[in-house]
């Protein structure tokens, strides 16, 4: 669903929003 390049934005409760690359390991 994701490949390297591109860019998640997980928002975590809490603590708010974290954008991180996506790697070519992340599953």
């Amino acid at each position: 669903w994701l490949k390297a390049g591109d860019s998640v934005t997980v928002e975590i409760e809490g603590i708010g929003a974290l954008t991180n690359p996506v790697v070519a390991e992340q599953p």
